[in-house]
């Protein structure tokens, strides 16, 4: 707003309007107490210096990559982004260790314990004088099979039993990357695909709140208007309606908290009844969790003892646990969907046992490899760029990053914003650095870089390729922000960092692996790349032009024949009734097949047939 202000030289005064959530009791109250615009001038250099120092990072670095990536043929543009190369760094970082992975064995030991009450099952804890690793399992075999000697049919003791009530109270509200992350492992969708289907929900279909909101929680008036939400949901999808009944909007999830609001609040159903609409079935699937995501906030909490009993057999110390669901409550609404926690089964239940002894009935061992961490999926890489900051070594770096969010309880060092994420996430999609696909115990399509993305990404800088670069702006955009620094002061910052880049570009070149690289044939130099002329695609020499050769394009490959003859075919029966010359077969444009007489021999002629 204050860039348009500028542009048309505006000297009014101006307030600003702060409204986060659209009820009328509270714009009302907004529009009761608006703040002078000065008062947000260093928000809006702060801003501007962010944009600024995108759009010099990108296209400056983009261009000199793919350049020099050019003269070793490469055909494609090397992309850099702030946000969006720290999102490849990543799916790079865990390709790599996926790739790096050594293989281990590590071994589980797990009991059948007799006591006076039944039998405990119960799995062997390593102490600190066994063979572990940083998981705290046991890597030695030998270990492994001590202990089972050591302890197998001996005499056991029940040493503490311990049982506690969890309650668990029903999920915030969704804010966009939690849809977004929710559709991607539901149902598949892109992140790209959310968006527009709760773009539509909200825009055209007037049913869901505004979708681009990075904030899970909701204001008081909210709570007011619950009935008349809960109404225009059964309305919208009877199926809910037995839920809806079961509700009671006496209860107060801690979700309605104005105070936790940042620029706009979660994502809910409006006040509209969409009984006379017709949706999609995939924007039917959106409303639907989105508006039973709503409908659970006024459910009790579900509860459940979570029960653990410690053994003690021969001085080695064996654990057995049980969770055992007493009130359902929001869960209810989501059965069949919520994945219990695994727990090896138990005969008895373990609350009503007392401490007393038994005998170790059996212990058996078992042999299990290390795996190594999970590749990315759509769903884990939104949730990496709400909580960017853990991927950053320099404690200093990853708290200003954190620091950026304090006010937002649902983000903590974030990058990308809920409006852009979708966007990055789809141009790296298309990015032939990244490769996507479908692997065996995955869910969802796994993202990987390719041999060049690996190059691409070891050849730049670190700070780069993690989140350390939004780090440091948010560092220094807080200085703006203070009145410490100036928006000049950023970008000469920024000018001399980039010249600093763009000279060791220049110097080291980019050194890239190209497959199938075609030698240009007339120099012995360059290679041939594929590019889109005046008259459709044809390959050129990468050297031009110091070798100004080139070839046309014959489905997808160059075809060295003679040129003139392979794309002027002059006709020896038939002639221009115009000017009486040869006519010449011509490829059209925009690929539209041939022409016939576009230009006549050896006259100029206009004639076409």
């Amino acid at each position: 707003i204050d860039e348009i202000l500028t542009h048309v030289n505006n000297h009014k005064s101006v307030e600003r309007l702060l409204v986060a959530d659209l009820n009328v009791k509270a714009v009302r109250k907004s529009l009761a107490s608006m703040r002078p615009n000065s008062e947000f001038a260093l928000m809006t250099q702060s801003a501007l210096a962010r944009s600024i120092g995108d759009q010099l990072f990108g296209y400056n670095l983009t261009r000199a990559f793919t350049l020099k990536a050019k003269e070793k043929g490469y055909a494609n543009v090397l992309n850099v982004g702030r946000v969006q190369t720290a999102v490849l760094g990543l799916i790079n970082t865990r390709t790599l260790a996926n790739f790096d992975h050594s293989e281990r064995f590590y071994y589980v030991l797990s009991g059948v314990f007799s006591f006076s009450t039944g039998c405990i099952n119960a799995k062997h804890i390593p102490s600190d004088d066994d063979n572990t690793d940083e998981k705290n399992h046991l890597t030695s075999e030998l270990d492994a099979v001590m202990i089972q000697e050591h302890s197998l049919n001996q005499a056991a003791s029940i040493t503490d039993i311990n049982t506690k009530a969890e309650s668990k109270s029903a999920p915030l509200p969704f804010n966009l990357s939690t849809l977004q992350q929710t559709c991607a492992k539901q149902h598949g969708y892109s992140a790209d695909d959310t968006l527009k289907l709760v773009q539509s929900l909200y825009e055209t279909h007037k049913l869901l709140t505004y979708p681009r909101s990075d904030c899970r929680y909701l204001s008081d008036e909210h709570y007011a208007g619950a009935d008349d939400v809960l109404a225009a949901i059964a309305g919208t999808s009877p199926e809910l309606s037995t839920a809806i009944e079961d509700s009671d909007t006496k209860l107060k999830h801690k979700a309605f908290n104005g105070s936790k609001i940042t620029a706009h609040h979660a994502i809910i159903p409006t006040e509209k009844n969409g009984v006379s609409i017709t949706l999609s079935p995939k924007e039917r699937i959106v409303y639907e969790l989105v508006a039973k995501r709503f409908v659970a906030l006024f459910y009790p909490a579900s509860v459940r003892d979570k029960t653990r009993v410690d053994i003690d057999c021969q001085g080695r110390a064996f654990v057995a646990t049980q969770s055992n669901m007493t009130a359902q409550g929001w869960e209810v609404l989501y059965r069949g969907e919520i994945e219990e926690e695994s727990e090896s089964s138990q005969e008895l239940d373990l609350r009503e046992v007392n401490k007393t002894t038994g005998t170790n009935q059996s212990l058996d061992i078992d042999k299990k490899k290390t795996t190594p961490p999970k590749y990315f999926v759509e769903s884990s890489l939104l949730a990496a760029m709400t909580r960017a900051a853990k991927f950053i070594e320099d404690p200093l770096l990853r708290a200003a990053l954190e620091n950026k969010d304090k006010d937002n309880a649902s983000e903590s060092g974030s990058i990308g914003t809920e409006a852009t994420r979708a966007a990055i996430l789809k141009k790296l999609a298309n990015n032939p650095l990244v490769t996507i696909g479908i692997e065996k115990g995955y869910k969802e399509k796994v993202w990987k870089t390719t041999e060049q993305g690996q190059e691409f990404c070891a050849l730049l800088p670190k700070e780069i390729v993690a989140p350390d670069t939004s780090a440091l702006w948010a560092q220094k955009q807080q200085a703006i922000r203070d009145g410490d620094s100036t928006v000049n002061d950023f970008v000469s910052y920024l000018d001399d960092y980039l010249a600093q880049r763009i000279a060791d570009v220049k110097t080291n070149g980019v050194p890239i692996t190209i497959k199938n690289k075609i030698t240009c044939p007339k120099c012995q130099v360059g290679a041939l790349l594929k590019r889109k002329g005046k008259y459709g695609f044809f390959w050129g020499c990468n050297c031009y032009p110091t070798c100004k050769s080139h070839y046309p394009d014959d489905n997808g490959k160059p075809n060295f024949a003679d040129k003139k003859q392979s794309t002027l075919a002059v006709s020896a029966s038939e002639f221009c009734k115009q000017c009486g010359s040869a006519l010449i077969r011509r490829p059209a444009k925009k690929n539209r097949g041939v022409l016939v007489g576009l230009l006549g021999l050896p006259k100029v002629c206009h004639s076409i047939f």
